[in-house]
């Protein structure tokens, strides 16, 4: 974006590799200044950096931004002039790196952020607020196009969407298997958040698995669980005894 303002022409939000030498040489003939850019060589201004911004197919044309990209949410959105949409249309601004700040983008891509959809399993499928058993289970199963060996193990996390005020609980462990991860989360820890939520026992509850591919590539999967606060069977609710 450029934005001349007397004799100054600020450029905003770029990114410069070496092939765009001359468009340098001609900002800065004219007194030009870059901020919130990335300029392959680097260059002095606010919120610049020096990073390869990591475009889907540079070489083939395709400037659109992958989801590891540096420039993601580090643009500045009080840019005079700024666009209300990127240059195929999205929208301007969103969040981007799903942080809970929505910042635009570096350059003429707004990173429109893709979720895939997991399939998950979580056992026990009854919890027993009064176990003494160590862990949760969850089994996740990603969509054919995604291989199950990139998920960053250490990225999941296990919350109760229904519970804002209650905190994730991360994983303890967690490995591929043929077809699906198995994660272990420690199961105290859900009992806690469950407990500090003063439910009417029994009852059903969902919760939500989030995580992350060594790509960048964000996933999240939904599963529903039984919690009693001892061995019951209520054929009613379709609860079964805890023997996990």
């Amino acid at each position: 974006m450029t934005l001349n303002v007397g004799p100054t022409l600020f450029l905003l939000s770029f990114i410069v590799g070496p092939e765009e030498s001359l468009l340098r040489v001609w900002a800065f003939m004219i007194a030009g200044r870059y901020t919130y850019s990335d300029i392959s060589d680097g260059e002095p201004g606010e919120g610049n950096i020096s990073a390869n911004p990591m475009f889907v197919d540079a070489n083939g044309g395709d400037y659109h931004l992958q989801p590891s990209s540096p420039c993601i949410d580090a643009g500045a959105n009080d840019v005079p002039a700024l666009p209300e949409t990127d240059f195929e249309g999205d929208s301007r601004i969103i969040d981007g790196d799903n942080d809970g700040t929505a910042t635009v983008e570096m350059g003429a891509d707004e990173y429109v952020s893709l979720i895939v959809r997991a399939d998950i399993r979580i056992q026990p499928m009854v919890l027993n607020l009064e176990s003494k058993r160590k862990a949760i289970i969850c089994l996740i199963r990603l969509p054919e196009e995604c291989d199950i060996r990139n998920i960053a193990s250490d990225s999941l996390e296990l919350s109760i969407p229904s519970c804002s005020g209650s905190e994730a609980i991360n994983v303890s462990r967690g490995f591929p298997l043929r077809r699906r991860f198995l994660a272990f989360f420690p199961r105290q820890d859900l009992i806690d958040e469950i407990e500090n939520m003063d439910l009417e026992l029994p009852t059903k509850l969902d919760l939500k698995l989030n995580g992350e591919l060594n790509d960048g590539t964000l996933f999240e999967g939904l599963d529903t669980i039984g919690v009693i606060e001892r061995r019951w069977w209520i054929k009613e609710n379709n609860y079964c005894p805890d023997e996990n």
